[in-house]
């Protein structure tokens, strides 16, 4: 009897190899609406995260309140898209992994525990590397976090519950299950997720991207090994709670 997996792989990488014109066309939509997505979701956040890196420029000053609420709008209109296409490919947001279970619980707790490891590892090798190169300690302090830092709002609570599932649906579930259904390549899938995700996080410094880099990659190589992805939204919870309440009532 063949083996179920082995069978949607053939089908997979026979749609992929096909040289009809509907499944080539099938194929370009998908390749289009993937970028779509992604291009609302995370254009801007690229390329400011990208200018103040460059630039060395201060962001998030002014107004935290209206800067979360903006964050908000946009993460949840990005969701809406990503919801729409997968609608129109006939396919439901349970085909990403959002489906509840109560044994994602304990499984987050240890995906967190995992990750704050890797970080702590990476953490570790790379301030030594840098005080070996250079004599000095390594500042880790984060950059550009004026936003959670300086004040509470409704606003700020609500961005720390959506932003889990805005980045973990859209840069982990979503990307990763396009790219291996189009390229039939696992590590493409996390390479992209991973190197996305950290760009986005620029704006708060190279140390900081290279940290978030281990946690990410640790989310990814757990969702494509079990196409889970509520154990990773909730440990992103965990992360981004952790970090806000240490901005707020430091």
């Amino acid at each position: 009897m063949a083996d179920p997996s082995s069978q949607l792989l053939v089908d997979v990488r026979t749609e992929i190899d096909s040289h009809d014109p509907a499944a080539r066309a099938s194929r370009r939509l998908r390749i289009i609406e993937l970028v779509l997505v992604l291009f609302v979701a995370f254009a801007v956040s690229v390329s400011v995260s990208i200018y103040a890196a460059l630039s060395g420029a201060s962001l998030y000053g002014s107004n935290p309140s209206a800067l979360n609420f903006a964050g908000v709008i946009q993460e949840v209109a990005a969701l809406g898209v990503l919801f729409y296409v997968l609608f129109r490919q006939g396919r439901r947001p349970g085909d990403l992994g959002l489906t509840f279970s109560w044994k994602d619980l304990p499984i987050s707790l240890w995906l967190a525990f995992a990750a704050l490891i890797v970080e702590i590892i990476a953490w570790q090798l790379l301030a030594y590397g840098y005080n070996q190169a250079t004599g000095q300690p390594l500042n880790a302090t984060p950059k550009n976090v004026e936003f959670i830092a300086s004040s509470f709002s409704i606003w700020t609570l609500i961005l720390v519950i959506v932003n889990p599932f805005f980045e973990e649906l859209i840069v982990r579930a979503y990307l990763i299950s396009e790219v291996q259904s189009l390229t039939g390549s696992s590590v493409l899938a996390i390479v992209l997720s991973v190197v996305l995700q950290a760009t986005y996080h620029m704006y708060q410094g190279l140390t900081s991207v290279v940290l978030y880099a281990a946690l990410f990659a640790v989310f990814s190589i757990y969702y494509v090994k079990t196409k889970r992805i509520v154990p990773v939204i909730l440990a992103h919870f965990y992360f981004d709670f952790m970090a806000v309440a240490f901005y707020w009532w430091r």
